[in-house]
């Protein structure tokens, strides 16, 4: 069972987000700013050295900036809850998978199951490190574990109770369990 931490604060402007990673970081391995590195490979996701590798995914929405935390990959997505009924489901029919899509017209409440799915699917990929591409409507987020590429994928929508409005989802190789910590 992996632990994911994530880091939140509320009062982001769209500004400072790099200095809000390294602080996690720091805070998250118990280091100093000046022992960490921050590693980019092209084509693959940046990961902190801090002598061990640590992974991490940022998301922001509105004035939430988050970031999950782990020492095996992990893929994080928040989203604030604010767009119309009709656009969910042009935004459905495009990108989610036809069972996924065909969930949502039959849903009590569409709008809730697109964010439930939607930050599940970006949390997926950003696990994957591909961003939404042409397999983003490939792969069907309705169980919690399922495959993109032949690699086993652990993702659910989480708790956010602090938030109202939102919804967040977390994504790991493995099963996990997860914590917040305000910044």
């Amino acid at each position: 069972m992996k632990n994911i931490v994530i880091y939140y604060t509320d009062v982001f402007t769209g500004k400072g987000s790099h200095d809000l990673l390294i602080k996690a970081a720091c805070d998250y391995a118990a280091v100093r700013p000046s022992d960490i590195r921050l590693v980019s490979e092209r084509g693959k996701k940046p990961f902190f050295s801090v002598p061990v590798k640590v992974s991490f995914s940022i998301s922001h929405s509105d004035n939430i900036w988050a970031c999950s935390f782990c020492d095996s990959e992990t893929g994080f997505d928040i989203q604030r809850k604010k767009v119309s009924t009709l656009t969910h489901l042009k935004i459905s029919k495009r990108f989610f998978s036809l069972r996924e899509f065909e969930f949502i017209l039959n849903s009590a409440e569409p709008s809730e199951e697109f964010f439930r799915i939607w930050t599940k699917k970006e949390a997926a990929v950003k696990l994957l490190g591909t961003g939404i591409d042409e397999n983003f409507k490939m792969f069907d987020t309705l169980s919690t574990g399922f495959t993109i590429n032949g690699l086993q994928i652990q993702a659910e929508n989480i708790n956010t109770p602090f938030l109202k409005d939102f919804e967040a989802a977390l994504a790991c190789n493995q099963d996990f369990k997860y914590e917040w910590k305000t910044m």
